[in-house]
C-alpha cells in the first residue's frame, strides 16, 4: 500500500518541474499545499471512497489516494531546485544544493538497508546474533 505514493510521487516530480517553469515556484507551492493537504485529509475517507467508487473494494480507494497524495507531493524536490537557483546568492549555492542530497540520500540508502537486511538474515549465525541464541 505505501508503495502506491512512490508511483504518484514519480510523476508529480515531471509534472511539477515542468509546471514551475511554466507558472512559477510560488504558484505551483500553493497549489501542491493545497492538494497534499486536502489528499491527506482525504485518506480519512478513503475506504469509503473505494466503496463507492470501485465496486466495494476498500484498498483500491486507498491506493487511489494514496497516489493522488505523491502526486501532490512529488513537485517539492523539483521546486526546491528552481527555488534556490533563483534566490540563493552565489556564496551560498552550495548549502543550498545540500538540499538536494535529500532524494539522493533515499534513493541510495533504500537499496543498501535491504540488501544488509538480506545479508544478515540469510546466514544462520548472523540470524542468532540479531534473532539471540533464545528464538532457537
Amino acid at each position: 500500500m505505501l508503495g502506491y505514493f512512490g508511483y504518484g510521487y514519480m510523476f508529480g516530480a515531471l509534472i511539477g518541474g515542468a509546471l514551475a517553469d511554466r507558472l512559477g515556484a510560488k504558484r505551483v507551492w500553493v497549489i501542491a499545499g493545497i492538494a497534499w493537504s486536502l489528499f491527506a485529509i482525504g485518506m480519512i475517507w478513503a475506504g469509503d471512497i473505494g466503496i463507492a467508487l470501485f465496486g466495494g473494494s476498500a484498498l483500491n480507494g486507498f491506493a487511489m489516494v494514496r497516489i493522488l497524495l505523491g502526486f501532490s507531493e512529488g513537485p517539492a524536490y523539483s521546486i526546491i531546485n528552481k527555488t534556490m537557483s533563483a534566490w540563493a546568492p552565489p556564496r551560498d549555492f552550495a548549502v543550498s544544493i545540500g538540499l538536494l542530497s535529500t532524494p539522493l540520500g533515499a534513493l541510495l540508502t533504500a537499496p543498501v538497508a535491504v540488501g544488509l537486511l538480506l545479508l544478515l538474515t540469510a546466514c544462520d549465525p548472523c540470524t542468532w546474533f540479531w534473532a539471540g541464541w533464545d528464538s532457537y
